[in-house]
């Protein structure tokens, strides 16, 4: 998605170490999750920078928030500008533990 809108550069957050290190790291995977890294790998590529951080999942209620309200979907939505309320003030408590 973040391709299709033309995004070149992307910080890319998530609340497994593990996976976060594998993705900044230059040296070839040989773990149980190699076929996730290759992928991350390969699409990496396609951006002129992407910066992948770790996120414990207790200061990143926002991508929980998010996920909780994709299950309850039918289709596939994208929020590009604006998300639901409870997602907004997840985001607000995010940001206030992160930068207050």
């Amino acid at each position: 998605m973040a391709e299709d809108l033309g995004f070149r550069k992307l910080v890319v957050g998530g609340d497994s170490l593990t996976i976060v290190k594998k993705a900044q790291s230059l040296e070839k995977d040989r773990s149980s999750v190699v076929a996730s890294i290759k992928h991350i790998k390969e699409i990496s590529r396609r951006f002129e920078e992407i910066t992948f951080r770790f996120a414990s999942k207790s200061v990143n209620r926002t991508a929980h928030a998010m996920v909780e309200e994709g299950w309850e979907l039918s289709s596939s939505t994208y929020w590009i500008e604006e998300a639901s309320v409870r997602v907004e003030e997840k985001a607000e408590r995010d940001r206030r533990a992160c930068c207050d």
